[in-house]
């Protein structure tokens, strides 16, 4: 008989460990570690002890897709753990994003050593595993592709990413009577800091250029961000922008205008030093647009903040797009209004041709 699902303890364990950040993920049974050391599963040549799902137990067919068997359904899952009794199988979790150390692949030098690189790794709710590690949670930011990793190449060796296509092992889980903890509230979840973002976005490469993080985001609403964000969402607002910007063409210098502008904007105000470093690390990655030196002073003079700022907000009023898709239009119409000639050659690498002045990097 069917427990109750209010009065289900392990259930509502389950669901608590899986609902991160205030959303429920789907979850799905996975065999355990014997007091013996075999897998429930009774294969003596198992190569996944207590990580790889129940697809049967007892004749009745548990997770046949495997993880893809996946449910936030209570009443599916209550009826998993009526089947199973009293046996402590284990549970398996697909996640936004989460950061998973293991030290016995020298994962805690690696973590050490990218904290040197990128500053201290903060988050609000992690699971430390029976091996000593740990799972850092994160969510996602909208609009950011992250692939699974497995073999260390982007964070260092010993650590892994997992996301959508990955699992995770949530608490009540436990291997070898060692269990799967808590540390902070599953619930209070981290969007996937900056700096990380820049080291994991899509982590591959397509025809030999880095995919920029943002640059299958939906439109951005520069407007607002303009006008200033609230804290809490300056850091990943700003950095968003900046990828964008900079995935647009855009030169260094006139990125560095619109995004300080902003950052003065926000409440409150955005540390300037910390703008600096960010444009400066989303160019360093990505790359920034070649310098054309041989136009005059007058076609390569930075714009004036306020002109661009009140030019984008003049041609973006009463429109229903308030997106990038017409800011080059914005700066072409700034441009021709402001009097400024066309450059009368294509620089090096220039992908709109004549007639776009460019501007020399000042890093």
């Amino acid at each position: 008989m069917i427990q109750n699902t209010t009065q289900n303890p392990k259930l509502q364990e389950i669901i608590k460990h899986s609902t991160i950040g205030g959303k429920r993920c789907p979850v799905f049974p996975v065999h355990y570690v014997s007091d013996d050391g075999s897998c429930s599963c009774a294969n003596s040549g198992c190569e996944s002890s207590g990580k790889h799902p129940v697809f049967k137990w007892r004749g009745v067919h548990v997770a046949p897709n495997g993880f893809k068997s996946a449910t936030t359904d209570d009443a599916k899952i209550a009826e998993w753990l009526d089947l199973f009794e009293d046996e402590p199988f284990n549970w398996g979790m697909e996640p936004e994003c989460v950061i998973d150390v293991d030290p016995r692949h020298g994962g805690m030098e690696s973590i050490d050593a990218l904290q040197n690189e990128i500053g201290p790794i903060t988050y609000g709710y992690m699971v430390e595993t029976p091996s000593g590690g740990y799972h850092i949670y994160y969510l996602r930011p909208a609009g950011v592709q992250i692939k699974n990793n497995n073999d260390g190449k982007l964070l260092g060796s010993g650590i892994d990413v997992k996301t959508a296509g990955g699992y995770v092992l949530i608490p009540p889980s436990a291997n070898n009577g060692k269990p799967y903890s808590s540390v902070g509230d599953p619930g209070n979840v981290f969007e996937l800091p900056a700096a990380l973002v820049l080291k994991l976005a899509n982590g591959s490469k397509n025809n030999g250029t880095l995919i920029h993080p943002y640059a299958e985001s939906p439109r951005h609403n520069f407007v607002r961000t303009l006008n200033g964000v609230p804290e809490g969402e300056r850091d990943n607002t700003l950095y968003s922008h900046a990828c964008s910007l900079q995935a647009r063409g855009y030169p260094y210098e006139e990125a560095s205008v619109l995004i300080h502008n902003a950052a003065t904007n926000c409440l409150p105000p955005y540390d300037s030093a910390k703008v600096d470093d960010m444009i400066r690390r989303v160019y360093g990655k990505y790359g920034d647009p070649p310098s054309c030196d041989g136009h005059s002073q007058k076609n390569g003079m930075l714009l004036a903040e306020s002109e661009l700022r009140d030019a984008f907000l003049e041609r973006a009023k009463g429109g229903a797009s308030q997106g990038f898709r017409q800011f080059p239009r914005i700066r072409e119409w700034l441009l021709e209004t402001r009097g400024y000639p066309p450059c009368r050659t294509t620089c090096p690498g220039d992908s709109r041709g004549s007639g776009y002045p460019r501007t020399g990097s000042q890093r």
